[in-house]
């Protein structure tokens, strides 16, 4: 019995070292920014509910694991531009946490812009579709075509009727922000996500 007991210990122990590597370096840093960086303090400052906090700092790091085509950066000094469509329940939190970042070799700036016409975001490599524009999924997804944009929504079935990111709510209070991912939709336009990425999510189809 007690050659059984310390056998499954010990499976479980490679369990948990096997998931350690496979886990994102981010994330522990994450996870911590967002219960000390992003304190509540900080976030009624901003305007922001925990709820967005945790999304908004999960937005600023998808832009650190996603690949572009080139043809999405006009210039070696184009900056990441995250969109946000509609009403903003950001407040001042994105661009505080954008400030100072810089992704991949090429150190590209982050930035933010907002507007309540999608014409005026098509040129962002983020959009943040929230849901205040639930009514209006299908017709911004078909307004972008096949730009390579990372399309981030919030509504349930998003990601399967098209979008690359979806927010939900889980946990028994409902108060943990998970997300899922359409990597099929992703590839259609021409954007790889880091595998790191996918394992921390639920990845689903159209």
């Amino acid at each position: 019995m007690r050659a059984e007991l310390e056998l499954k210990i010990a499976k479980q122990f490679r369990r948990r070292a096997r998931a350690a590597r496979r886990r994102p370096a981010w994330m522990p840093a994450l996870l911590a920014a967002l219960c000390i960086g992003v304190g509540a303090h900080s976030v009624r400052a901003a305007g922001a509910s925990k709820e967005y906090a945790v999304k908004a700092a999960f937005l600023v790091k998808f832009a650190h694991y996603v690949h572009w085509p080139a043809a999405s950066f006009p210039a070696a000094d184009t900056p990441i531009s995250i969109g946000v469509l509609g009403e903003d329940p950001f407040g001042d939190l994105l661009d505080q946490l954008v400030q100072g970042d810089a992704v991949g070799t090429d150190k590209r700036k982050i930035m933010v812009k907002r507007s309540k016409k999608l014409d005026d975001l098509k040129s962002c490599q983020v959009l943040f579709i929230g849901k205040t524009e639930a009514a209006q999924i299908a017709q911004v997804l078909a307004g972008l075509g096949q730009a390579g944009i990372l399309t981030v929504g919030e509504t349930e079935g998003f990601a399967h009727r098209g979008g690359i990111i979806n927010f939900y709510l889980a946990g028994e209070n409902g108060d943990k922000v998970r997300f899922e991912i359409n990597n099929d939709a992703a590839e259609s336009r021409g954007l790889k996500i880091d595998p790191g990425l996918l394992r921390l999510a639920t990845v689903v189809h159209k």
